[in-house]
């Protein structure tokens, strides 16, 4: 269900490109731009990744001449008349990085017949120390012979004095530590307010770090972070586009391999010069939240985190190695396989206390002990008849070395009291004439000073002559 809506709000950021087109063209049209708003669009997204960006006095800008002919990764391609004049005559083609604060052109590179195979060519420029949110960029594609040309407005600057110290254009708020869900499970709002997670400033925190450190991030509606950048998405950080904006972390693909071999990871994002994240007004940019440091805790995959489930922890004395059996074996929400996730090893022959141990295996390590114990065998009554003031009981013999607990009563009182043998059967006098009296017996044995007591036969009623 998330992936259908991480499409729906992949389809929805493009549309929204598309809605603020016009606005990039009408800001062209206003420095003599001219070209359709698709071709303005063009433009736009060949600036390599910093589209809707602040740039700070002093920093660099850079458009790749390659991109700008054909960007696979946008789906875009110039005009068909500046595709036509690169190839047929190039060296009337130039490209331009535009600083208009002062009308500064502050760098330039002619597309020349080197350049007819589309050979990639990077333009460099650096924004002048001076800049501030009264000046801006724009990149214009024009042909000096033809009298044609293109122009897209990128962005605003700001002063390189400018940070988040000086007048909160980012709010640090602090570190965080955010433990994961199982593999495939997500935290909804509820769980992400539980865990105090801004998801914006989560989200803010990884692009910067995407730019700053190279942090493997992809996705538009949500962001997807190949932790051991094996191709597998690994966190899942995402919002749905409906009415609720319902936001939400997940984690997929090998998380679970991640989390066997790497119990968390932390994510610096650094100062985020020049760094504001996505698309929003200039007083939007100017209260941009991000983490100083995001940790993700991984689910564990180790066994001794996790909860194993017997189906009995009393076993009964045969004489015979015996081991309970398990029902289930859970680690991080997730029930294992026997034999694929973990093996178990360990029994008792003898009656009283055993242990069994359940070792991870494959994706899964550690170790986890779960405790039984042997009993002797329940007793079955073979023959109970009363006498002169007693009353006699018989049993079968059970096997372990065992001795015996009768316990009898007068019918309809609470009060049970014992008498013990070695034998298997038992005579009790002094009782009460005419009275019927419950007996029951059950076999034990002390084992390094504890008391182990296998279950008690059915009761049987004697009446006393």
């Amino acid at each position: 269900m998330k992936r259908i809506k991480r499409v729906l709000a992949v389809l929805l950021v493009f549309v929204t490109a598309f809605i603020y087109t016009p606005f990039i063209a009408d800001y062209a049209d206003s420095y003599a731009g001219n070209g359709t708003d698709e071709d303005q669009f063009w433009i736009y997204h060949a600036v390599e990744g910093r589209h809707n960006m602040y740039y700070y006095a002093g920093t660099e800008i850079s458009v790749s001449t390659e991109k700008l002919l054909h960007n696979e990764e946008y789906g875009y391609s110039a005009p068909a008349d500046v595709l036509d004049t690169v190839a047929h005559d190039p060296s009337n083609v130039y490209v331009r990085i535009y600083y208009y604060q002062n009308t500064t052109d502050i760098s330039s590179i002619e597309i020349g017949p080197d350049d007819a195979t589309l050979d990639d060519e990077v333009i460099v420029a650096t924004i002048p120390d001076d800049a501030d949110e009264n000046s801006g960029i724009i990149v214009e594609v024009y042909d000096w012979i033809n009298g044609w040309y293109y122009r897209a407005p990128m962005t605003s600057c700001r002063s390189r004095n400018v940070d988040a110290t000086d007048d909160g254009a980012f709010v640090n708020k602090g570190d965080i530590t955010i433990t994961l869900p199982a593999k495939g499970k997500e935290l909804d709002n509820k769980a992400l307010k539980n865990q105090k997670i801004n998801l914006d400033a989560l989200r803010n925190t990884m692009l910067i770090s995407a730019y700053n450190d190279g942090i493997a991030v992809d996705g538009f509606g949500s962001q997807e972070i190949d932790v051991n950048k094996d191709g597998k998405t690994d966190i899942v950080i995402g919002e749905d586009w409906a009415p609720d904006l319902e936001q939400w972390i997940g984690t997929e693909g090998d998380a679970v391999d991640v989390g066997a071999k790497t119990k968390s990871i932390s994510i610096k994002s650094g100062m985020p010069f020049g760094d504001v994240i996505g698309f929003g007004s200039a007083d939007e940019f100017y209260k941009t939240p991000y983490y100083s440091k995001v940790t993700f805790k991984f689910p564990s995959r180790s066994i001794k985190s996790g909860k194993a489930t017997l189906k009995s922890s009393s076993l009964e004395y045969t004489g015979k190695y015996l081991k309970p059996t398990i029902s289930a074996v859970k680690v991080s929400g997730k029930t294992l396989k026997a034999g694929t996730d973990y093996t178990v090893s360990g029994s008792r022959k003898a009656i009283g206390p055993g242990k069994i141990t359940i070792t991870g295996k494959n994706k899964y390590t550690g170790t986890l002990t779960k405790t039984f114990t042997v009993k002797p065998g329940q007793v079955t009554i073979k023959n109970a008849a009363g006498g002169t003031k007693k009353l006699t009981v018989k049993w079968g013999k059970k096997d372990g070395d065992v001795k015996y607990q009768v316990k009898y009563r007068v019918k309809g009182t609470s009060t049970w009291k014992n008498a013990y043998t070695s034998n298997t059967y038992k005579s009790i006098s002094n009782l009460k004439t005419g009275k019927t009296y419950q007996v029951k017996v059950r076999a034990y044995k002390k084992v390094n000073g504890k008391t182990y007591y296998g279950k008690f036969s059915a009761i049987k009623s004697i009446t006393v002559k």
